[in-house]
């Protein structure tokens, strides 16, 4: 009969619509002891893969927009599929990578005022603040404030608060400490880029320090000493480095960006240019020199 070659890597993916989900965080752990034994992100075909050794193990997977173990898929086997795995220990006789197929539900996205949702709001005008020129918010403000004296509109005194509430906030971020985080962004439209990926690199060795996954709103943190690094940032549809970050700002054959840190924080604008079919996969483990 035809015979079939063992997967390379494991496939996370959506149970209902059977789409790849990226950036889902997959840890492996011991049933025996709980610890954990690995774990890593999946890239944007939703590919992730563990080296194991014999042993007894089980899977967790964390997605903020999905929920593990499965409901609507039962763990079974099939040539094509491979192992469907939905939770449970199993047991590994020899060397070798695991490469089940994980299925995971969709989470109600239901309408719901809650402190993250609040919170999310707030980080989204406090961007569209600091990103807005001064200029333009004063202008507008003082030519509500006029429409609202020369004939009272409710409306326009509406719009003149607004915009006193951004001015007094981009004012109070101009003498407040540094923010303690970075931001990815769409070079054209300035919108956040979510989901994207990031890498740090140490700019002396080129040794991977950390990875991180921005949120829905482009915003990313890196806590590390200070030094040299230097950043890989990917995500679907866009390229990097963009096309407006100058040859100074580059290294490594133009393809990393340098970055520095204030205090302990990497707080830096991540720029990438939209490029329809883009699309880099972190999972590939692009080597930077010595890098892995």
């Amino acid at each position: 009969g035809r015979r079939h070659l063992k997967k390379l890597w494991g496939l996370v993916y959506d149970s209902s619509g059977k789409k790849p989900i990226p950036f889902a965080v997959v840890r492996l752990l011991d049933s025996e002891t709980n610890l954990l034994i690995s774990s890593t992100v999946t890239d944007l075909e939703g590919r992730y893969g563990f080296p194991v050794s014999s042993g007894s193990y089980y899977i967790e997977v964390q997605h903020e927009e999905y929920t593990f173990p499965s409901k609507r898929v039962q763990s079974s086997y099939s040539e094509r599929q491979g192992y469907i795995y939905t939770g449970g220990r199993f047991n590994i006789q020899n060397d070798t990578t695991i490469d089940f197929s994980i299925p995971l539900d969709a989470k109600d996205r239901k309408f719901r005022i809650s402190f993250q949702y609040i919170k999310l709001l707030w980080i989204k005008i406090r961007n569209f603040a600091l990103q807005g020129n001064f200029f333009f918010l004063a202008f507008m403000f003082v030519l509500n404030l006029f429409a609202t004296v020369l004939r009272f509109n409710p409306l326009n005194l509406a719009f003149s608060g607004v915009y006193f509430f951004l001015i007094a906030l981009k004012l109070l971020s101009e003498t407040k400490k540094p923010r303690a985080w970075g931001y990815v962004f769409d070079s054209e439209t300035k919108a956040p880029v979510s989901p994207s990926f990031l890498k740090l690199y140490k700019a002396e060795n080129n040794e991977l320090i950390d990875t991180k996954i921005a949120n829905r709103n482009g915003i990313f943190q890196f806590f590390v000493p200070e030094d040299e690094y230097l950043l890989l940032a990917a995500a679907t549809g866009y390229k990097f480095p963009s096309e407006s970050l100058p040859k100074d700002k580059l290294s490594f054959h133009d393809s990393l960006m340098k970055v520095g840190v204030l205090r302990g924080v990497i707080n830096i604008d991540v720029p990438l240019d939209y490029q329809s079919g883009a699309s880099i996969s972190p999972f590939s483990g692009k080597a930077i020199g010595a890098a892995t």
